[in-house]
């Protein structure tokens, strides 16, 4: 501590508090006008640059030209608080080298089993694991080599959807479907293989083709009402 800064805290610590404290750079501490439970710093300019309001039981620091850096060369820097931690800026970037992890912890039952979420960015991924996921956007646009979706339940409200694929395969052990039209348009092939077709259709069927051959191993039945032929 220079001998400036040592008569500084003297004359604070003898009750001076009215008289501005000067170092001969032009530097000065004194107590605010407004509050006399308020101490405050200025700069060679009389800019604020410090800040201890003891009846609010605040201490702000102010940086009136400049930038802030706060730096260890080895160490890691820890910012605790009791409430509420807020960071503000035009820009607010986050730089890591190995990774970057936010988590919010239920404390109440952290000690019978952890729930909360959680987000881990890797360099190569991304992980984030929540109870409850919620994502709203007007426009949403989505980019994946491989997708993979592992649910027990999936549930779309869509009011048009449009798909183009190379190949589409579907393994389901039941498939149900329930449409007011159904239309498919095959330009080249249709196959169906099935153990059993069953068809229950309350109106009519009509079948139109150049050709239609029908094979069957054993019996060929048809019956009805009234049969034409030709």
């Amino acid at each position: 501590m220079t001998s400036s800064e040592q008569a500084v805290v003297k004359q604070l610590s003898r009750g001076e508090q009215h008289s501005p404290v000067t170092t001969p750079g032009g530097a000065s501490a004194a107590l605010s006008a407004d509050s006399e439970h308020c101490i405050q710093v200025f700069d060679e300019k009389q800019q604020l640059i410090f800040e201890y309001d003891a009846q609010a039981g605040v201490t702000r620091l102010s940086i009136p030209e400049g930038d802030l850096e706060l730096a260890t060369r080895q160490g890691s820097i820890r910012l605790k608080a009791a409430d509420e931690v807020s960071l503000e800026g035009r820009d607010v970037n986050v730089l890591a080298t190995e990774s970057i992890g936010l988590r919010v912890i239920d404390l109440g039952k952290q000690l019978l089993k952890p729930v909360g979420s959680t987000l881990r960015l890797l360099p190569h991924q991304l992980r984030a694991a929540a109870q409850n996921l919620e994502v709203g956007a007007d426009d949403a646009n989505l980019s994946v080599s491989r997708l993979q979706y592992r649910g027990e339940e999936l549930h779309a409200v869509v009011t048009r959807a449009l798909g183009v694929f190379e190949k589409v395969e579907t393994r389901a052990k039941s498939l149900w479907q329930t449409t007011d039209n159904l239309v498919s348009k095959v330009r080249e092939a249709a196959q169906l293989r099935a153990g059993r077709v069953n068809q229950l259709v309350d109106g009519t069927i009509q079948v139109k083709s150049e050709k239609a051959i029908h094979k069957t191993r054993k019996d060929f039945k048809v019956q009805a009402e009234r049969i034409h032929l030709g």
